[in-house]
């Protein structure tokens, strides 16, 4: 059985040290110095992110909203569900309901929290927590400066 608490997680790394290495306008740097469980001292590097919603928007037919976006450091588009980060002090659920006017141009009368998931546990902190958006009607897209969907 899998440990949620650190505390009794034999595998747990010792903080030793902690800084940031970089801080930009949204994203941050972290190198921690921890000790392993098998007493190793190194460095752990990773990517402070503020959090994130991720929404399914579905029509009663069961087809659903997907965005087609411009990814910088894959230099490429994708095909996404509509999601967007976390301002300071919003809720996860805030955030969809913004994202999804925003980002579509839909609101939706039926949510529900799918659940939440971590998508780079290597390498960032980042929590996406998904929810499903039902019931949608159409009042107009709201997109933020420089984004282009």
């Amino acid at each position: 059985m899998l440990q949620n608490n650190p505390e009794k997680d034999p595998l747990t790394e010792k903080l030793i040290d902690s800084g940031i290495a970089y801080k930009g306008s949204f994203l941050q740097v972290h190198k921690d110095t921890v000790k392993t469980p098998d007493g190793v001292v190194t460095t752990r590097e990773y990517l402070h992110h503020p959090g994130a919603s991720m929404i399914i928007p579905m029509f009663e037919d069961g087809t659903v909203i997907l965005e087609r976006q411009y990814r910088h450091p894959l230099r490429r588009s994708f095909l996404e569900f509509p999601a967007g980060k976390l301002n300071p002090g919003e809720s996860p659920f805030n955030c969809a309901k913004r994202e999804l006017t925003e980002e579509t141009g839909y609101e939706a009368k039926v949510w529900k929290k799918l659940g939440r998931f971590n998508n780079a546990i290597g390498y960032s902190d980042e929590e996406i927590t998904v929810f499903y958006a039902g019931d949608l009607q159409y009042v107009g897209q709201n997109l933020d400066a420089g984004e282009v969907l």
